[in-house]
Parts: structure tokens; sequence; C-alpha cells
């Protein structure tokens, strides 16, 4: 009896000691506790400089691209002075065009020729030709390289070559250079495009002038009217100033220039005029 009652006594000592369990800790039961864990950080977006850092690296251009439409989060610079950059950086027409549409199919990869020599450079464009006596004008400078920076990307611009003509108002002789074709092949939707013209000249603010041109369907050319005045051989080839755009040029590196227009040009058909060289780089506005 004695034995019973000290083992009575024993159990209420441990049940008055033991620590009560919560519900918590019932549900819980062989869990750790503690803080929940701190979320990952978010990645940084993608940016112009990830996609030089990568091509830089040595990676290429398919491995780059996939790294553009496989990111979480894209936060490019793509205006106009941006794409220069990307240009001058040496990113491919190929990648900046994925970098503008992450979703468009890539274009093929342009083949490089493993020939002991280049092949031959295409002629430039023959210059125009003076009504007058039927002399040719030859290229006074080195032919410039004029690419349009749009919204889409960069389209090159070729030079091209006209002749010269002229009309009577009163006492005064106008004088048109005429180049052929109504429509340019360069075409865009942007009311503001860039001109990245590659050129070592010091005197590149008079030389390289944007102009409108004037649709002749009679003749089917593009005109540009240039100063009023007699006209031989030897004068400047300087357009009209109601015809010149005002725009600005600011040189990007050395001998590698972008020009602005100062405004939005409307629809047309419109040029860069070498007063040099006497070629129209033409491209034109669709809406």
């Amino acid at each position: 009896m004695r034995h019973l009652l000290a083992l009575s006594a024993l159990a209420v000592w441990l049940a008055a000691t033991a620590s009560p369990v919560t519900a918590d800790q019932t549900r819980g039961r062989g869990r750790a506790t503690g803080p929940a864990p701190a979320a990952a950080p978010a990645s940084p977006a993608m940016t112009n400089a990830d996609v030089v850092k990568m091509l830089k690296a040595g990676l290429g251009e398919d491995i780059v691209i996939s790294a553009i439409r496989t990111a979480k989060e894209r936060s490019f610079t793509l205006s106009a002075d941006g794409l220069v950059q990307l240009k001058m950086d040496g990113v491919s027409d190929r990648v900046i065009a994925v970098m503008l549409d992450p979703t468009a199919p890539p274009a093929a990869p342009v083949a490089r020729t493993t020939a002991a020599t280049p092949p031959p450079a295409s002629a430039p464009a023959p210059p125009p030709t003076g009504s007058f006596g039927g002399s040719t004008v030859s290229p006074a400078s080195a032919v410039a390289e004029v690419q349009l920076v749009t919204s889409s990307g960069m389209k090159p611009v070729s030079p091209e070559g006209g002749d010269m003509s002229s009309s009577y108002a009163f006492v005064k002789m106008i004088v048109w250079a005429n180049f052929r074709g109504l429509k340019a092949d360069v075409r865009t939707t942007d009311k503001r495009p860039g001109l990245l013209i590659k050129v070592t000249d010091p005197k590149f603010n008079s030389r390289f002038l944007l102009v409108k041109t004037e649709e002749d369907e009679d003749d089917n050319v593009r005109s540009v009217k240039i100063k009023s005045g007699v006209y031989t051989v030897s004068t400047a080839f300087v357009p009209d100033s109601d015809w010149i755009i005002p725009t600005k040029a600011e040189e990007q590196s050395p001998g590698v220039w972008l020009m602005t227009p100062n405004k939005e040009l409307g629809r047309g058909e419109w040029g860069v005029l070498d007063a040099q060289n006497r070629y129209l780089y033409g491209f034109a506005i669709d809406k």
C-alpha cells in the first residue's frame, strides 16, 4: 500500500512539472521553428551594356540572342543615339533586331568569305553630269557611307548620281539637280530619323545637307532646286536655302557623324545631298 502511494505521488509530481503542449506544437511535431527564409533578390534587367559585354567576351550571336529572349526583364536603350552606340560597339544588325523585338525570329547569320583576297567593292554611282557643255563632274572627295537610323534598325543608303537641268523665270535662271526615279528605295515611317554618316571631312556641315526633293512625274525624277544663278560646272553645288532642312550634326567618333533634323519631317521624299561629290543619299517617309 505504501508502495502504491509513492508511485501515485511521483505521477502527480511529473504531471505538474511537465510543459504544456500547445496546438501549434502538436501540428508541427518534428518541424524546425524559426523565421521564414528571405526571398531571393530579383535579377537586374538586361541592358545594352550587358549585350555588348557578352559579345566582347566572345559569346556567339546565337547565344546572345538566346539570352536576350530568355531574360526575365529587359531595359534596352533603343533611341537613335542608343542604336548608333550599339553599332559603334560592334553589335550586329541581327542582334539589334532581336533587341528591338525579342519575339521576332532572328535573321540568318551573314556568311563569311574565306577567300584569300576580298571581293571587289561595287563602284559608286556615277556623279551628276552638268547639262551645260555635257562635262562630267568627277568626285571631289571620298564617297561617304550613310545609314538611316530608325526605330526598326539601321538601313544603308546608297549614293545616287544624276544630271542637271535649267529653266528660266524672267531674267533668272533656275537650276535643278535631278535624280532618277520618283521613289527612293530606302523608306521609313519615322518622322525624325537619324543619319549616320561615315566620312573624314573637317567641313562636314557645309558638305552634307539634308534636303527635300520634288517629284517630277513627267521626267520620272526627284529634283532639288540649286541656288539660283548662271550655272557653270565650277559653280558651287549648293541647294536653294528654302530646300535645306536645319539639322544637328554631332561627331560620335573620329569620322563618324550623326545628323538629325531639328523637327519632324512630313510624308515625302528626302535626302542628304553631298555638295562636293554631287550625290544624293535619298530616303522617303511614308506616313
